[in-house]
């Protein structure tokens, strides 16, 4: 049963005042700086990928590294905690036994002068999918992107995650992507990896 807490003002606590107050305000400087990101990616392509996840995540990364590789990705999921490994395939089953009831199938009909009334129902092409990782892994968020982004039938799923301070992605992100059948992987987060995908 969910378990409701309530909290006054006179039990408010530093830590939640702190949550609350969390806030990102859009302002001209970051426009400028994430146009600016943009437009870098756009002239200049991996290169400005590899530049500015050195100037951001402070890791030093070649053209080669940006994509993980199939190798990568059936090690990280040897390499997981088994523990942690059937939670995350018990979390993706969960998500797409709920997903799977809200696929509908196209449908259509005549309306009796020869002309067909319907709805098709297709896939977008291609979705990318931006997962926080480097400091706390979220492979809950990439379960709840790609799995149901898989059920629709989209045919490529790609996924850009931050890199740790070794350049590695976190292992339970690079499982969670295995299971949840994702097509790419990249090394790349924030306004770079967006531009990019």
């Amino acid at each position: 049963m969910l378990q409701l807490i309530h909290y006054s003002s006179s039990d408010r606590d530093a830590k939640l005042d702190d949550i609350l107050s969390r806030q990102i305000e859009f302002t001209p400087k970051l426009e400028a700086s994430t146009r600016h990101i943009v437009a870098e990616v756009r002239a200049k392509g991996d290169e400005a990928i590899l530049a500015f996840t050195k100037e951001f995540d402070r890791v030093d990364l070649s053209p080669e590294d940006l994509v993980v590789t199939d190798s990568e990705l059936d090690a990280a999921t040897r390499k997981v905690d088994p523990a942690l490994l059937q939670v995350i395939k018990a979390a993706a089953a969960n998500i797409r036994r709920f997903h799977e009831n809200q696929k509908k199938p196209s449908w259509f009909v005549e309306d009796g002068d020869g002309v067909v009334l319907g709805k098709r129902i297709v896939p977008i092409e291609r979705v990318g999918l931006l997962v926080p990782g480097a400091s706390a892994p979220l492979f809950s968020t990439l379960l709840m992107a790609a799995v149901p982004a898989k059920i629709a039938g989209v045919p490529h799923i790609a996924v850009a995650t931050p890199p740790q301070s070794n350049g590695d992605i976190h292992t339970a992100v690079l499982a969670a992507a295995k299971i949840a059948g994702v097509d790419r992987v990249y090394r790349a987060f924030g306004a770079q990896a967006v531009a990019a995908l």
